[in-house]
């Protein structure tokens, strides 16, 4: 999963000088992850983070904490089974 923030200010102004803290939290409230990222271009966060194959299902929390206290922002995503479309092939003799 590729996570790409985009910090402003009041004014609209980029941050990045400001360190931001990233809890990925499981639909049980588990902690999956706990991370600061720093920014790679004014403004602009980048986290990469692979949801694990026995991540269970269910709505996620995505918290942005800014000064490891002030909550920025939130995000829910759905983690869902994948299941690939099933096609049924008949062959008929002599076509």
């Amino acid at each position: 999963m590729a996570l790409q923030t985009l910090l402003r200010d009041f004014d609209g102004e980029l941050l990045s000088a400001v360190p931001l803290r990233v809890e990925i939290l499981r639909p049980d409230g588990q902690r999956a992850i706990d991370t600061t990222v720093t920014a790679t271009a004014p403004g602009y966060y980048p986290l990469d983070y692979r949801l694990p194959k026995s991540s269970p299902t269910g709505r996620w929390l995505v918290r942005f904490r800014l000064w490891e206290q002030v909550l920025a922002g939130q995000h829910h995503f759905n983690v869902e089974e994948f299941t690939p479309q099933r096609l049924r092939l008949e062959v008929l003799p002599g076509q």
